[in-house]
């Protein structure tokens, strides 16, 4: 159990951590980069959290991981909350899924389907290669990629390979 508060804003946030093990973390010597880490950001009366959950999961299993246990997948509304993220993720070279995917006609993120109205697209992004790169990548340069949502691979060592996959990125909203 981690307690952290804000002492400017009073504000109490319980985690409860289970590290998961799989032969695969194990073979690439992976123990050290489970579990998951932090920012919370206090704003008034609200509450902003993201967290990196350092487990490999497609889009979709890593939407349904935050749904079920925060609230949704990270969305990025700001240069704020994009600086946020990216310090978050700064001891943390893999690629990460947040929640931002191509409905046919527009992008939308995932939390309350919202249109996207600020980005941060890597050069020549999206790009739809291959036609069905619905979801969005969160690159480890920071910047956004398109890719297919059911794509199962991990950039921390440069290799791409099956059955690996994604870090998640969580966003939590709550009243303080």
């Amino acid at each position: 159990l981690m307690r952290i508060i804000s002492r400017a804003n009073l504000c109490t946030v319980n985690f409860y951590c289970l590290l998961l093990m799989t032969n695969e973390d194990a073979d690439l010597n992976m123990q050290k980069k489970m579990g998951f880490l932090s920012v919370i950001l206090c704003n008034s009366r609200r509450l902003t959290e993201y967290v990196l959950i350092r487990e490999y999961k497609t889009w979709n299993e890593a939407r349904n991981f935050c749904q079920k246990n925060y609230i949704d997948l990270a969305t990025v509304q700001t240069d704020e909350e994009w600086s946020e993220i990216n310090k978050l993720r700064a001891n943390n070279l893999s690629d990460t899924w947040i929640g931002l995917y191509d409905d046919v006609n527009s992008w939308r993120w995932s939390f309350r389907d919202k249109r996207l109205t600020y980005a941060r697209w890597d050069k020549d992004q999206p790009d739809n290669y291959g036609g069905d790169q619905d979801c969005l990548m969160l690159h480890s340069s920071g910047y956004w990629r398109d890719k297919g949502c059911n794509l199962k691979c991990y950039s921390g060592y440069g290799k791409y390979s099956d059955p690996l996959k994604f870090f998640t990125l969580c966003y939590i909203a709550a009243i303080c």
